[in-house]
């Protein structure tokens, strides 16, 4: 009897001994599970760290250097010089009124040729630059166009016969006085430095074309 009780004591020794050595082997595993899991935590960790650090890097690389923002700067005033200029040339150009090569004298532009027509013909040439042939009925006007040109020209003034009187081209009769020559046939009028004279339509002279503007 005292046999067979140590032999069931001794294998009760021997599995006990069997099942802390499974525990241990358990633990074992566990923790080497856990020690695996805080590896792979602690790479995730290092990766973000090395993103945060790129997007850092993206960032620095997006935004402007300062030779950068100082050449936007100076291509920003340039442009607004340009727009300045511009702006200026082409309020000039609309403050005018009057075409190149023309003269302003109040709300009327004036243009004296360089080559000799016939008065016929001077009323043709100014009509075809979307003007009429010069003529006033005011005698500070007259001064004004006498001043534009050295030599006589034809302005808007004639009449059809020496018989008739005298007309200036929109119709109405003028009051200026006209130097008129004793010869017959002279029924155009031209200015000269001292006034108005009569002369031979046929004869070729310079022009003074007249447009007026509105402001």
């Amino acid at each position: 009897m005292d046999l067979q009780g140590e032999n069931n004591s001794e294998l009760n020794l021997a599995e006990d001994s069997r099942r802390q050595q499974r525990k241990g082997k358990g633990m074992k595993s566990s923790i080497l599970h856990t020690e695996q899991q805080m590896s792979s935590v602690e790479i995730e960790f290092p990766n973000a760290s090395e993103d945060l650090q790129g997007n850092d890097k993206d960032h620095c690389t997006d935004s402007p250097s300062p030779p950068e923002k100082l050449i936007a700067g100076i291509l920003g005033v340039i442009c607004f010089i340009l727009m300045y200029i511009l702006a200026r040339m082409a309020l000039s150009y609309s403050c005018s009124h009057c075409p190149p090569e023309w003269f302003t004298q109040s709300n009327n532009c004036y243009y004296v040729s360089t080559e000799d027509r016939t008065w016929t013909e001077s009323l043709k040439a100014c009509v075809s630059e979307n003007s009429s042939l010069a003529y006033t009925d005011n005698e500070e006007e007259r001064k004004f166009l006498s001043s534009l040109s050295f030599v006589s020209s034809w302005i808007g003034i004639f009449r059809r016969s020496s018989d008739h009187p005298w007309m200036l081209i929109n119709g109405s009769t003028p009051t200026l006085e006209i130097a008129e020559s004793s010869s017959g046939n002279r029924n155009c009028v031209i200015l000269y430095k001292y006034g108005l004279a009569s002369s031979s339509c046929e004869s070729s002279k310079h022009y003074i074309c007249k447009q007026r503007f509105y402001s």
